[in-house]
């Protein structure tokens, strides 16, 4: 599964080439609400890697951008009917195996250096996804020491 589009468009006159290139992971795939986390390899769940290609016939760039999962274990019960359902951490892992692998991954695959962005609602009215963001911050934290 991905998607793929290339379009010519004009900047200030010049034209440039834009290819946009999005590649699902199959490692962990699953769809919303029934895969969540990862798995004990470090694969997350509905990882994406985003590609953007851009040409002005003399020169190329590219940038790489990957989304996924928080690489924790955890999950949320979808029996009942309820908006927003509860996220709970299921494995305690300490010492950040999960997340080391998948940063590992990540490091082999594309180089350092990696710059992470925590796009998970912090300030909530009820504990909700920053529980998980919690445990992302804290893997990080531990991985860097």
């Amino acid at each position: 599964h991905g998607f793929v589009s290339q379009s010519c468009i004009s900047i200030f006159g010049r034209h440039v080439n834009v290819c946009l290139i999005a590649r699902r992971s199959t490692r962990f795939a699953g769809t919303r609400f029934l895969k969540r986390g990862a798995n004990f390899q470090g694969d997350v769940a509905n990882e994406v890697e985003t590609e953007q290609i851009v040409s002005d016939g003399q020169r190329l760039c590219a940038f790489t951008q990957m989304r996924g999962s928080i690489p924790s274990h955890w999950s949320q019960d979808i029996s009942k009917m309820v908006p927003k359902p509860q996220i709970q951490v299921v494995i305690c892992d300490p010492y950040a195996q999960t997340p080391s692998r998948h940063f590992e991954r990540l490091l082999f695959h594309y180089g350092a250096p990696l710059i992470m962005l925590n796009l998970v609602k912090k300030r909530e009215r009820r504990k909700h996804e920053s529980i998980i963001s919690k445990e992302l911050e804290y893997s990080i934290r531990y991985l860097n020491q």
